[in-house]
């Protein structure tokens, strides 16, 4: 019984150490000269919704509305944020730096929390 318990407390702690972060809310990104890059929006629960133009863009272009809530997953890897959309056709990782998202990606070169 006493290995018995053993094993599931090993257990248990593994699964709490390996997965357990996660990211929630809204983060900006801009691109290398300053531009908007994108709109990350975690829900803590792997999922992110992605939003490559402004509402403004969207605005003045309807047809760029396809580049707002592009749903997409994510994964915390080693102080990295993996981050798969388009059905898994793109993948970009992002490191997490003091509190930010960064990425030699132009759309994901920095990444900040919205308060």
């Amino acid at each position: 019984m006493k290995n018995y318990a053993a094993v599931c407390l090993a257990l248990l702690m593994l699964s709490a150490c390996d997965g357990g972060e996660t990211l929630e809310g809204e983060y900006l990104c801009s691109e290398p000269d300053g531009a908007f890059g994108a709109k990350l929006t975690f829900d803590g629960k792997g999922s992110v919704l992605l939003d490559f133009v402004t509402e403004e863009q969207v605005s003045r272009s309807p047809d760029l509305g396809s580049k707002m809530n592009v749903p997409g997953k994510y994964e915390m890897k080693d102080g990295s944020v993996v981050l798969s959309y388009f059905d898994g056709a793109q993948r970009h990782t992002l490191e997490v730096k003091e509190g930010a998202l960064e990425s030699s990606t132009s759309g994901f070169s920095s990444c900040v929390k919205t308060p």
